[in-house]
């Protein structure tokens, strides 16, 4: 594969990763604030509910490619340094 389209397809990984692991904090702290530690969250209150699944579930090959890629580098890397 092309160096330039991992790059990207890395890139995007990582955005997707961030921007998932934000909302949870996003969610984590909502629900902090409350006595209880729950909070009700409303995945489609305004219809944006089945855009965001969609974008979400497009996300997952990026970041999967993504967490492998960086896998098989840092393998390579180890074995490097190993020799």
């Amino acid at each position: 594969m092309n160096t330039k389209i991992k790059t990207i397809i890395n890139y995007t990984g990582f955005v997707f990763m961030i921007v998932s692991t934000i909302l949870f904090y996003n969610h984590l702290f909502t629900a902090s604030r409350n006595p209880k530690f729950f909070t009700i969250v409303y995945f489609d209150m305004f219809g944006e509910g089945q855009l965001e699944l969609l974008i979400f579930t497009l996300a997952i090959p990026f970041i999967a490619f993504t967490i492998i890629n960086h896998y098989y580098n840092l393998i390579k890397s180890i074995e490097v340094k190993e020799k």
